[in-house]
């Protein structure tokens, strides 16, 4: 949606899935790594500066959700990166925290902190899907709002072509 509109206003638009996330390559699969996330738009950048069509001087990111952040990072980083815009709905700190209280948090650090010695161990992160691994028609009728809301953007048919991935558009 974001990439049609700035496409039909003049700009190119890249969009892309985070490495080891969706379409894209790599492994271990569905690993979250805020520091690969940041140089996967700095990577972006890269590959549109080095199209003939495209003018190095006036590259912008765009995150949405979690990603957010990342294009905001990158953008503090990499000079190149000459405007970001957001779309987040929440504070992911403080949507994750909810009402823990300082102990409740320190035992969560602990469990996931241990989990790495398992993961190590086994040789790569245990995977807890977070949507279905596969696109769905409809959102299930007993999941409150706000996850009503991330499954009709992350688990939805509708969102999930591989037509929108990886695509390049501009107005010739």
């Amino acid at each position: 949606m974001y990439g049609n509109e700035l496409a039909q206003k003049g700009f190119v638009v890249l969009t892309f899935d985070q490495s080891f996330m969706g379409e894209s390559g790599g492994f271990p699969r569905n690993v979250s790594s805020p520091d690969i996330f940041v140089e996967n738009f700095s990577a972006a950048v890269d590959f549109l500066g080095l199209q003939k069509f495209v003018d190095r001087e006036k590259i912008g990111v765009i995150g949405i959700c979690g990603s957010g952040g990342f294009a905001l990072s990158a953008a503090q980083c990499d000079t190149r990166i000459r405007a970001v815009a957001v779309m987040s709905m929440y504070d992911m700190n403080v949507a994750v925290r909810g009402n823990m209280d300082r102990e409740e948090l320190q035992s969560v650090k602990e469990r996931l902190s241990n989990q790495r010695w398992i993961d190590a161990e086994n040789g790569y992160p245990e995977y807890l899907p977070g949507f279905p691994e596969q696109p769905i028609d409809k959102v299930p009728e007993d999941i409150p709002e706000p996850g009503a809301e991330w499954f009709r953007f992350y688990a939805l048919k509708r969102g999930a072509s591989s037509e929108r991935q990886r695509r390049v558009y501009y107005d010739q």
